[in-house]
């Protein structure tokens, strides 16, 4: 029955019958970046390298250049393919059992109705199918991580700024080992993962994408041949730089991927910030500390009624280590190419938007998460209350200041694991310590948390503003 169903359905009908969850599933969390990494967009983009690279190698030699008009017209034309054109590619394509080929076909096929007929000898002019692909996807890398994935983690960092200023004040007990240590403050431990961040965000919203143009084995061999005396790496660096790429002047047949291997592996150590992230709220959870608002209608349990899961950060995390499966997969695959070119790495690419899908489902979910979640104050307040032995740590300090040697062994001795230890601790103090510890209190034991914490927020906000606006403006086209 279950077989009939899906031989009945047609392609794109519906999600119900996706392979990969991210285009079934999850597919409207994803959709933002079917316009970069589809197979779609990728024949848009190789089309737009294509008519880009037209242009400027006829103007470049001088053989009957766009006018301005006409430049117009097929850059328009470019950018505004629809279904079925992008269809008639993929039918050159079975017929030609090459994409790039298929590319450069269906240009020539419509370069009279655009009328400049003249050019068609130009399309594809020495370029090796690598300079087309590596551009066009440079290009999807770039636009998607400014447009989609630097938001989408800003936003997140946004959130926990957000609950780090309300909650610096928040005193809770940490937990070093799995045991009960000194006592932190909620906006801390936020503000932690945000510092984090940031610090791979800086690094992430300036950087470009390599994108490399010089033919078969990167020797410029045709070019150089047929007109001997033209700059061509300046050519080639120069309207790659207008693609808003940085040049990758000195390749093999292919651009090695040393930027984008810089990114994924920035991005993978993101992701691993919010794992952690994940895991610890889910914690946090567990231990009472925080409480999950209820979403009318949400099932938490199928059997249990009293249950609220903490599914998004469940979500997260599990999405999150798929994502980093195929950033590893990625990162160790893209540098490596067999002499001057093997063909192993061109299916692999094709999953950089399976990874980087998995990694945007998991940001949105803890989003989601933490914007759902609250301290569970009174619960935080008598946790640290029951727990004054937390203030061993101060005790046996202050001891060692007034010249006693083996104090930690002296309140370790009396105050671990022991019932009305720290009574007995404090009772056993000479008369100035008592007099001094008897002021303390655990509630009060946070040292400079809630400075920390708003003088960090404060600077992720001056450093991510400063990141962000002093970027300049998506990929020019």
């Amino acid at each position: 029955m279950a077989d009939r169903a899906v031989r009945s359905a047609q392609d794109g009908e519906s999600s119900l019958f996706a392979l990969s969850p991210l285009d079934g599933r999850y597919a409207t969390q994803c959709a933002p970046l079917r316009a970069y990494f589809s197979e779609a967009a990728l024949i848009q983009r190789r089309i737009w390298v294509e008519v880009r690279y037209l242009d400027a190698l006829t103007t470049f030699l001088d053989r009957d250049p766009l006018t301005h008009g006409e430049r117009q017209r097929l850059f328009a034309w470019s950018q505004e393919l629809g279904e079925a054109d992008l269809q008639r590619v993929k039918a050159i394509e079975a017929e030609t059992r090459h994409d790039v080929k298929a590319v450069e076909y269906f240009i020539r096929e419509n370069l009279a109705s655009l009328a400049v007929s003249r050019c068609s000898p130009w399309i594809h002019w020495g370029l090796t199918s690598e300079d087309v692909d590596n551009l066009a996807y440079s290009l999807a890398l770039q636009e998607a991580k400014d447009q989609i994935l630097v938001p989408a983690h800003l936003s997140l960092v946004r959130v926990l700024l957000g609950l780090a200023r309300r909650y610096a004040r928040t005193v809770m007990l940490a937990r070093t080992h799995g045991q009960i240590a000194v006592p932190t403050t909620v906006g801390k431990e936020f503000v932690v993962f945000a510092s984090r961040a940031a610090y791979f965000l800086e690094k992430m919203v300036p950087h470009r994408f390599g994108g490399k143009l010089n033919g078969a084995v990167g020797n410029w061999n045709a070019h150089y041949q047929l007109f001997p005396g033209r700059d061509w790496p300046t050519f080639g660096e120069n309207l790659v730089r207008r693609l808003g790429l940085e040049p990758t002047a000195v390749t093999t047949q292919i651009e090695p991927a040393t930027r984008l291997v810089y990114f994924l592996d920035l991005l993978r150590q993101l992701n691993n910030i919010w794992l952690d992230l994940a895991r610890d709220c889910w914690l946090y959870i567990s231990l009472g500390y925080f409480q999950q608002k209820v979403t009318e209608k949400a099932v938490g349990s199928s059997t249990m009624p009293h249950k609220v899961n903490p599914i998004d950060f469940e979500n997260g995390e599990g999405n999150l280590q798929v994502a980093n499966s195929l950033l590893v997969l990625l990162s160790e695959k893209l540098p490596i190419s067999r002499l001057q070119r093997d063909l192993s790495d061109k299916t692999v690419k094709r999953n950089l938007g399976v990874a980087l899908g998995y990694g945007l489902l998991a940001v949105q979910s803890i989003q989601r998460g933490l914007e759902k979640i609250a301290p569970c104050e009174d619960v935080l307040q008598q946790e640290v209350a029951a727990h004054p032995e937390v203030l061993a740590e101060a005790v046996q300090l202050l001891l060692k200041t007034l010249g006693e040697e083996k104090a930690f062994q002296m309140v370790q001795s009396q105050v671990r694991g022991e019932v009305g230890g720290w009574a007995r601790t404090v009772a056993g103090l000479a008369e100035e310590p008592r007099r001094i510890v008897q002021g303390w209190w655990p509630e009060q034991y946070t040292g400079l948390a809630a400075q920390i914490t708003q003088q960090e927020i404060a600077r992720i906000a001056g450093v991510l503003h400063m990141a962000v606006e002093g970027e300049s403006s998506p990929c020019p086209t």
